[in-house]
C-alpha cells in the first residue's frame, strides 16, 4: 500500500517562504521545474513534428489537426497550471471564507465534467450528503478543478466520488476512488500520478489549510480531501463551526457558535463586519439580496440578522416581519451608511438595533452582544 498525506498549509514541494527550505535554498525546487519543463516539452515537441510535416507536405488529415491541437492545449495547461502553483506558492493569495455549499458546488463541476469524463471511458459514481464549509469560494472551485483534471488524466475505469462528514472531528471529507490507468513506457504509476496536476493541487488544498491524502491499494487509488473548517448543523439544531479547539471556552465568548446571516451585496462592507466580529466565535453566512436572505432562512433561522441601510424597503420590511413571527427572539441589527454610534432596540415589538458605518469595529461586537445577550 502506498500512502501520500499532505496535512493543512503543507504540500509534496516546500513552498518557498517556509522557513524549513531555506537550507536548502532553490534547489529544493529543481524537481518541479524539471516536471514543467518536461510536460511542456513533450506535447510541443509532438505539435513541432505535425507542424514540419505539414510544412513538407502542405497538407494535414483531420485526425492528425486534432492531435495538434490537443498537444498545444496540453503544453498551455501545464503553463497555466505552473502559473498558478506560483501564485499559491508566494503566499499573497486573499482569501474572503464564506459559508460555501460544497455539495452544490461539487454538483456542479461533476456535470459540467460529465461529458468530457464520459468521453474518455469514465463514468461517475456518486454519493454526495449535504455539506456546508468555511471557505474562500474562488478557491474551493480551482481546487475541485485540480482534482477532476488530475482524475481525468490518471484515472482508467469509473471514478466513485463520495462527499459525507467525519463523526468526529466534524470534518467534511470528499473522497474519490479508482483503478489507475496503465503508466506509459518508461514511467512508473507513481511519478506519472504526482504530474503538475498533482501538484497544483497539493499547493491549492495547502494554501487553503484543507488535508489532502492520497493512498494505494489492492490496485485502486483514492484520493481524499478533508476540510476541516465544517459547519455542523446536527448539534441542538444550531449551525456551529468546528474550532482548532474541541472544547473552547466559552466563558470568554458567551456568543460562540450563534449563527448570524449577514445581508449585504458589498465586499467591502462584509469584510468590515467579519473583522469586527473575528473574537466573538459566531458563525457568519453572508448573502447579498433580500431574496438570497428569505431562502436562506426557510432552510434554517439565524440568531441574528445584520443588514445594510441601504437595502431596506418594502421586501425587507415583510421578510423582517415574518422572522419576528417564526422567532420573537431574533435580533436585528442594521448598519447605517453614515454615523459613529451604536442605538441599541427598544421595548417596542419591530424596533432594531443601529450601528453607524464608521461605528463597525468599536460598536458592532457590543451592539450583537447586548441583543443576542438578552434572549439568550
Amino acid at each position: 500500500m502506498g500512502l501520500h498525506s499532505f496535512s493543512p498549509g503543507t504540500a509534496r514541494l516546500p513552498l518557498p517562504h517556509d522557513p524549513s527550505a531555506c537550507d536548502d535554498g532553490d534547489a529544493r525546487w529543481c524537481p518541479l521545474l524539471a516536471q514543467v519543463g518536461a510536460q511542456i516539452a513533450g506535447p510541443l515537441s509532438a505539435a513541432i513534428e505535425r507542424v514540419q510535416a505539414l510544412s513538407t507536405s502542405g497538407r494535414i488529415d483531420a485526425l492528425s489537426l486534432q492531435r495538434l491541437g490537443e498537444e498545444l492545449a496540453q503544453a498551455r495547461r501545464v503553463g497555466m497550471a505552473s502559473q498558478q502553483i506560483a501564485r499559491y506558492a508566494s503566499r499573497r493569495v486573499r482569501q474572503s471564507h464564506e459559508r460555501v455549499d460544497l455539495t452544490a458546488v461539487l454538483q456542479a463541476a461533476l456535470a459540467a465534467r460529465r461529458p468530457q469524463l464520459l468521453g474518455r471511458g469514465l463514468p461517475l459514481r456518486t454519493v454526495l450528503r449535504q455539506v456546508a464549509v468555511i471557505v474562500d469560494p474562488a478557491l474551493l472551485t480551482s481546487l475541485l478543478d485540480a482534482l477532476l483534471d488530475w482524475l481525468a488524466a490518471h484515472a482508467g475505469s469509473a471514478v466513485e466520488v463520495r462527499l459525507d462528514t467525519k463523526a468526529w472531528p466534524v470534518h467534511g471529507r470528499l473522497a474519490c476512488r479508482f483503478r489507475p490507468r496503465a503508466a506509459a513506457p518508461g514511467d512508473s504509476a507513481a511519478d506519472e500520478a504526482e504530474d503538475i496536476d498533482w501538484q497544483l493541487l497539493a499547493h491549492a488544498a495547502a494554501v487553503m489549510g484543507v488535508a489532502l491524502e492520497r493512498r494505494q491499494e489492492a490496485g485502486l487509488d483514492s484520493v481524499t480531501l478533508e476540510f476541516p473548517r465544517t459547519v455542523n448543523e446536527q448539534m441542538q439544531g444550531l449551525a456551529v463551526l468546528e474550532l482548532d479547539d474541541p472544547h473552547p471556552s466559552t466563558r470568554s465568548r458567551p456568543l460562540a457558535g450563534c449563527q448570524v446571516l449577514v445581508l449585504s451585496g458589498r465586499r467591502e462592507l462584509r469584510s468590515q463586519v467579519r473583522d469586527a466580529v473575528r473574537e466573538l466565535g459566531l458563525v457568519l453566512d453572508f448573502v447579498g439580496s433580500v431574496e438570497e436572505a428569505a431562502a436562506f432562512c426557510g432552510r434554517g433561522l439565524p440568531h441574528a440578522l445584520v443588514y445594510e441601510s441601504l437595502l431596506r424597503g418594502e421586501r425587507l420590511d415583510r421578510l423582517r416581519h415574518r422572522l419576528e413571527s417564526e422567532s420573537p427572539d431574533m435580533a436585528f441589527i442594521e448598519i447605517a451608511e453614515e454615523g459613529w454610534t451604536f442605538e441599541v432596540s427598544g421595548l417596542v415589538p419591530g424596533s432594531v438595533g443601529r450601528v453607524g458605518r464608521q461605528a463597525i469595529a468599536s460598536a458592532l461586537p457590543s451592539a450583537l452582544t447586548f441583543e443576542l445577550t438578552r434572549s439568550l
